[in-house]
């Protein structure tokens, strides 16, 4: 992707695109002079700013939104198990090992990884685009809000453990739910969020107030 295509496609996620095409026009002529460097950090810090400024504008909408859509995951967290031990038996009766002329139960590893997939994957990003759909313009702003309340639980339960002077060994979460809490999910539901932003419907795509 040339470079001013990915600067622009960068500011869209918290611009218009007219105007982030204008801001990437004005940010090359001074960074003739500035250099590359400086472009891209313009780039970053012209999208934060406007990031912070989305989040700023309706602080309790946002947060509202975020609620509702840490709410909405933790329900199809749940709906989705039987729907995933269902597809893995029927992934088995079709293809599965024979034994006696029927096929095996459900093997406890195959069902968690189907449930991984659609936990940590499907899930987040489905209530990503859900979120950004009621965002009214201010997608990234109302994926960043989801993914800070969807990572407050963790580090609150991390916080409870340290104030327990009498506290078993290995309580504290594990390095892999860590990972998928602040990284691996955060990504998925960011990612339905810009995806909403880009192909979702267009009357929804343009920031409010931009």
């Amino acid at each position: 992707m040339p470079r001013v295509a990915l600067a622009e496609w960068i500011l869209s996620l918290t611009l218009a695109p007219d105007r982030a095409t204008t801001t990437v026009g004005d940010l090359i002529e001074d960074a003739s002079t500035r250099g590359v460097l400086w472009f891209w950090s313009s780039v970053l810090r012209t999208t934060l700013s406007h990031l912070l400024r989305d989040l700023g504008a309706y602080p309790l909408r946002i947060a509202r939104l975020a609620l509702w859509g840490l709410l909405m995951e933790g329900v199809l967290g749940i709906l989705h198990i039987l729907p995933v031990i269902a597809v893995w038996q029927w992934i088995l009766d079709h293809w599965g090992p024979i034994v006696d002329n029927q096929t095996t139960e459900v093997p406890q590893w195959g069902a968690s990884i189907l449930s991984i997939v659609f936990g940590v994957v499907i899930i987040p990003f489905l209530v990503g685009w859900m979120v950004a759909d009621r965002s009214g313009g201010r997608e990234l702003a109302a994926a960043f809000a989801l993914n800070v309340v969807g990572a407050a639980p963790h580090f609150l339960f991390i916080y409870l453990l340290s104030l327990q002077v009498h506290r078993p060994g290995n309580i504290y979460p594990t390095a892999e739910n860590t990972l998928i809490t602040l990284c691996v999910r955060p990504l998925f539901v960011t990612a339905g969020a810009v995806f909403f932003r880009n192909y979702g419907p267009k009357r929804l795509r343009v920031t409010e107030g931009n």
